[in-house]
């Protein structure tokens, strides 16, 4: 195997990265890539095997990230690269980065390699974060830093030197195992060169491990023996000439006379097969060393990275994981924290939704206890509710991707969040972080918001609407802080999105304070301009028009009785019929304020629509309490007003007319209100203008079938019609 490190040194001890290419890609990329890397990593060794049958299950799963270039051959079928080493990782929870070198390739890699993360380093958008910040941000968050590592080998009691023919790796790796398989072993490191062959900077690095290092493991075995080799003629004789104590371990039997006679001084070679006495050659030599077991939590964790990383010691992720996990039981938040986003990705161990909201849970428990308890009352302030809604906030996060978006701890875990947030901006507000406290906590309050309308019988009596009234004041504040109009949208657009799921009832208690819309455009705040006011108040008035006609129509959709839906709507608008009239005019009036604002800046399209909508929702409103007659007034005067500003002039033309498709919808819409009315009604001939209008539209858009369809309809409403001298007083006098 081949193996680039930084400025050449050694790679004993680093972070090993596997490079997997096509021979062709391996000649193109490596040096580059493995460049890019070492410029922003250091303590990586970059590893390439042009012969895969090097790279069996151990040395691969002994890599701690795998980085392929993406190319068409990479992608092919049959490459058996990716095949063998690319797909192979990930089943072992092995990082990967796939760095894509070829242009338009993006759709094929996601098809044969599924929808996973990956870097382009050929579409540069200069708008964009460049490659080689997304690269650093990408090995920061998957390897562990120079610092880490140096406190991780501080962490070492003692250091063997591991002592081996290059073709006996496998039994090297066997070895240390064992070694490691006693536990007060656990936090001796092991030296061992792994792949490259020896040279002069390779023999200086020999010679500083052998002196480094309290015992020389020997791995026994006939290769050692049957012919000259390194270990032999450089390894074993500097072992001997520094004094240091060498154990030789029999990996497979060897002539134990001719292993006397190579190596002058050895002493019996003990069988790895003999496992006690194994242990008892390994706890006589290092109780000398006053090696003793050590559980302080920040030795835990150091010893669980060296062993999850392999930094000189072999990667066993089953006791990285248990060490890591009684550092954070021992109480290092620091570990805790690791393991859960280790697990949230599926990185080196199994992804576990459930483990790392468990860890999550904890993490959050212990900081409050630790923190913002009683016996801490006077010592906490700002930063530390923040902390804690941070904490309640990746609760929320994990919770949403393990259990989706309707389960009570969810909810639980977003109200935590939103009461921490409530105390950061009301009880200890901070001068500099101000509005992003406030944005963080109306974020919150919005996200509980759609929780609660996903999970409706979850909310408290007036719950939703107090959150409401929270967000909308919020934004209120905001704005008189900024000047920035857009928080007004925002809460009504979040009003709209969720009166959808939160219910009819809860729905139509969201706009009330929407009808402050026209206040602000009158009032002229002289940071907002004109158009940015008319801008305001149009989409807020259309939006919160559309928003009580949905509501509507969910009340119609549940078949509430005639004074249920009563009860609905006057809870919010009074139950009486005068209210309701009072309701409709209020909102006419803000409709016909800012739809004349709109005509006299010209936009006439969007003051007509202003006004056919107000008419719809209106007309819907009437037409659910069965006000019929307020209810064709309405529709009616809709329906007039579309037909004469997008129909042609001759209704019976078949020519068609410069409008775009979605007008039509809109008119039929109008119709089919008409058609509703007339039934509801038992009117044949708002019935049969219904069906009739419906045919006409449905003709000027080439639907054939619908055109007959409607044909029939407005025929049969036309036998039904009794007083043919009522067509004069369907259309309202202007």
């Amino acid at each position: 195997m081949i193996c680039k490190t930084y400025k050449d040194s050694s790679p004993n001890g680093l972070i090993k990265v596997l490079f997997c290419a096509t021979a062709d890609d391996y000649a193109e990329y490596y040096e580059e890539i493995s460049g890019k890397i070492l410029e922003l990593q250091k303590n990586v060794g970059i590893y390439y095997a042009d012969d895969i049958n090097e790279l069996d299950r151990d040395v691969l799963e002994s890599m701690r990230l795998v980085v392929a270039p993406v190319t068409k051959a990479f992608l092919d079928p049959s490459c058996s690269v990716r095949k063998g080493i690319f797909d192979v990782a990930r089943e072992c929870n092995i990082p990967v980065l796939p760095i894509l070198k070829e242009a338009g390739i993006e759709g094929l890699f996601n098809k044969v390699c599924g929808e996973i993360q990956f870097l382009d380093d050929v579409n540069r958008d200069e708008t964009a974060i460049g490659f080689m910040k997304k690269l650093k941000d990408f090995l920061e968050n998957t390897l562990i830093s120079d610092e880490t590592i140096e406190k991780i080998r501080k962490a070492f009691d003692a250091y063997i030197f591991l002592s081996y023919r290059k073709k006996d790796r496998k039994h090297a790796n066997e070895i240390m195992k064992l070694i490691h398989d006693n536990d007060f072993m656990r936090d001796v490191a092991i030296w061992y060169d792994e792949y490259l062959v020896p040279g002069e900077n390779f023999n200086d690095s020999i010679e500083d491990a052998l002196l480094k290092s309290s015992v020389i493991a020997l791995v026994v075995t006939p290769n050692l023996v049957n012919e000259k080799n390194y270990v032999q003629q450089i390894e074993y004789p500097m072992a001997v000439e520094k004094g240091k104590v060498v154990l030789p371990l029999e990996s497979v039997a060897t002539d134990p006379d001719e292993l006397k006679n190579k190596y002058t001084g050895i002493s019996d070679a003990i069988a790895v097969s003999d496992k006690e006495k194994v242990s008892e050659a390994l706890l006589n030599l290092f109780s000398k060393e006053g090696i003793k077991v050590n559980n302080e939590p920040t030795h835990l964790f150091m010893i669980g990275l060296a062993y999850l990383m392999g930094i000189d010691v072999e990667v066993d992720t089953v006791r990285a994981f248990e060490l890591i996990h009684a550092a954070f039981e021992g109480g290092l938040t620091e570990a805790g924290e690791y393991l859960k986003d280790c697990l949230l990705a599926g990185r080196y161990f199994w992804r576990d939704y459930k483990l790392a909201l468990s860890l999550q849970m904890q993490l959050t428990v212990d900081y409050y206890k630790n923190n913002l308890s009683e016996e801490h009352e006077g010592e906490y302030g700002h930063d530390e509710f923040q902390k804690y809604a941070d904490y309640a906030d990746e609760l929320v996060r994990i919770c949403s991707i393990d259990a989706g978006y309707t389960d009570d701890k969810l909810i639980s875990y977003a109200r935590m969040a939103v009461a921490a947030r409530k105390k950061v901006v009301e009880e200890f507000p901070d001068k500099e972080t101000g509005l992003v406290d406030i944005l963080d906590l109306a974020s919150s309050e919005q996200r509980l918001i759609h929780y609660l309308g996903n999970l409706p019988e979850a909310a408290e009596e007036g719950e939703i609407e107090d959150l409401c009234g929270d967000v909308w004041n919020l934004y209120v504040k905001l704005y008189h802080h900024t000047g920035i109009y857009s928080p007004y949208w925002d809460i009504l657009r979040l009003a709209y999105n969720f009166s959808r799921a939160i219910g009819p009832k809860v729905g139509m208690s969201l706009f009330i304070n929407a009808f402050q819309i026209k206040a602000i455009y009158n009032e002229k705040e002289p940071e907002l301009s004109d158009e940015d006011s008319l801008e305001l108040a149009y989409s807020g008035t259309l939006l919160t028009l559309e928003s009580i006609q949905w509501c509507i129509h969910l009340i119609q959709e549940k078949n509430y009785t005639l004074e249920e839906r009563w009860n609905i709507i006057g809870e919010t608008y009074g139950k009486t019929e005068d209210n309701i009239d009072k309701f409709c005019n209020d909102q006419e009036e803000i409709a016909v304020f800012i739809s004349g604002v709109l005509l006299d800046k010209g936009r006439e399209l969007d003051g007509v629509n202003l006004r056919n909508t107000f008419l719809d929702a209106m007309g819907t409103l009437y037409f659910m309490l069965e006000r019929y007659e307020g209810a064709r007034t309405l529709y009616l005067a809709a329906f007039s007003e579309m037909r004469e500003y997008y129909m042609p002039s001759d209704p019976d033309s078949d020519a068609e007319p410069e409008v775009e498709p979605y007008i039509y919808y809109a008119q039929i819409d109008n119709c089919i209100n008409i058609t509703k009315l007339g039934e509801a009604m038992n009117d044949s001939m708002l019935t049969m203008v219904g069906y009739g209008e419906l045919k006409k539209l449905y003709r000027l858009m080439y639907d054939a079938t619908r055109d007959e369809e409607f044909l029939a309809k407005s025929d049969e409403a036309a036998r039904r019609f009794e007083r043919l001298g009522k067509g004069a007083e369907i259309f309202p006098k202007a």
